[in-house]
């Protein structure tokens, strides 16, 4: 699938995931507009009744009571301070049945001498005569209100809706971001599928190739008449078979893992030895340019594993040392070990590997870069075999590189 298909994919994608974010964002901004206007609707009834029930107390006191100083005659007159705790206990109780709780601070104008004929104690002016909280109390008072916790009030009694709101919002971007995120995968993938039948086709073509060419040679009558050059080219095709042979092998190897379908054998196997006979046989094929250190200092060297499907993956790790090394190849292979595990270091002086494709090396298909550079050959399954196999046997494997100065895997297998 082109680049382009995967940008437009992920376009139509952000649409309705913007869609809900903005819906969601809209109703949270609308919920909350609304609880403000209810707040002071139910501030204003309350105020209302706090009035009128006043009113009525003032009158029933101006009857009954002989103390007329505490109650004026009439409930028009100016208020006076000893008065201020009835009332604020009147409304409190008012906006108390209404489920509003939260701090309220009273102040009283004058509106006929235009000052404040009460204020709390170090009390901002400024806040009371910008509250949009003013009634009109008598034919001279104004009641203004200020709540200190007005906006934590509204968020509190939201708390429930919001949480629901901004729940929805958060599965909406994570919905978002992991379709994208499989989206980018599956063209990373199709990328390296891509480079993979890429791969194939050249690395299948050129030993078919090869062979094609022996064999029509072989049937020329002037190299029938010669036995050495007859030789010669079944050498040829003996060994562009045995390649030909190995780069399916590999194939198969990864449809089988990928299909979940590889058994292990399990014994006795001696890492030692198995290691030791690896490293002869890589030491006769590149003996002329080679150097393969030993230092196997681990004491407990047998483990319970599949010896087959062990020999590959180290025979991967030397083989990628090699490939991926300048023409002077320097190798270390090094063991140790303590009472659970064995721990194989295979360190090369070669490329190396840049910090942000480490992460990705162990992944089937994926092949480090190397620019305009091919003259290194594989498929991409390699490590991701290796890993497999490692796992399979309850291990793990870790590589160190630095470009430039080589690379070194790190394999840890349980005793």
């Amino acid at each position: 699938m082109k680049l382009s298909v995967y940008i437009i994919l992920l376009v139509l994608m952000s649409f309705p995931a913007g869609l809900i974010l903005g819906l969601e964002v809209a109703n949270m901004e609308r919920k909350y507009d609304s609880t403000k206007e209810k707040f002071a609707s139910e501030v204003e009834i309350s105020v209302a009744k706090t009035i009128k029930a006043y009113a009525l107390w003032v009158s029933y006191a101006s009857n009954h009571s002989k103390n007329k100083l505490f109650f004026p005659n009439n409930p028009q007159d100016n208020i006076n301070t000893s008065q201020l705790f009835l009332i604020d206990s009147l409304l409190k109780n008012e906006l108390a049945a209404r489920q509003i709780k939260t701090e309220v601070q009273i102040a009283f104008y004058d509106s006929k001498h235009e000052k404040y004929s009460f204020l709390p104690q170090k009390a901002d002016k400024s806040i009371y005569d910008n509250t949009k909280y003013k009634f009109l109390f008598t034919k001279t008072e104004e009641l203004r209100l200020h709540f200190p916790k007005e906006n934590k009030a509204i968020w509190d009694s939201l708390w429930v809706r919001l949480a629901a709101s901004f729940f929805l919002i958060l599965i909406s971007l994570f919905c978002y971001g992991f379709a994208a995120q499989m989206l980018t995968k599956q063209r990373k993938l199709d990328e390296m599928k891509n480079n993979f039948i890429n791969n194939v086709s050249h690395e299948l073509k050129t030993p078919i190739a090869t062979i094609t060419f022996a064999v029509a040679n072989i049937e020329n009558e002037q190299v029938l008449q010669n036995p050495e050059a007859i030789k010669q080219f079944t050498k040829v095709i003996r060994e562009e078979n045995k390649r030909l042979n190995a780069q399916v092998e590999k194939v198969l190897q990864a449809a089988i893992i990928d299909q979940k379908e590889l058994a292990l054998k399990r014994e006795n196997v001696d890492l030692h030895l198995l290691i030791n006979q690896l490293a002869d046989a890589y030491d006769l094929k590149i003996i002329t340019q080679a150097k393969i250190t030993r230092q196997l200092n681990a004491t407990k060297t047998v483990l319970l594993g599949d010896s087959f499907h062990l020999s590959n993956a180290i025979s991967n790790l030397l083989d990628n040392a090699i490939k991926y090394s300048p023409e002077v190849v320097n190798i270390s292979i090094s063991t140790e070990n303590n009472d659970k595990y064995l721990k194989i270091s295979i360190e090369d002086r070669g490329l190396g590997i840049k910090k942000e494709q480490q992460k990705m090396i162990f992944q089937k298909f994926y092949r480090v870069p190397t620019g305009n550079i091919h003259n290194v050959k594989g498929f991409g399954l390699g490590l991701s075999y290796v890993k497999e196999i490692i796992e399979k046997h309850k291990g793990q494997i870790l590589v160190e590189s630095k470009v430039g100065k080589g690379s070194t895997f790190v394999v840890e297998l349980p005793l």
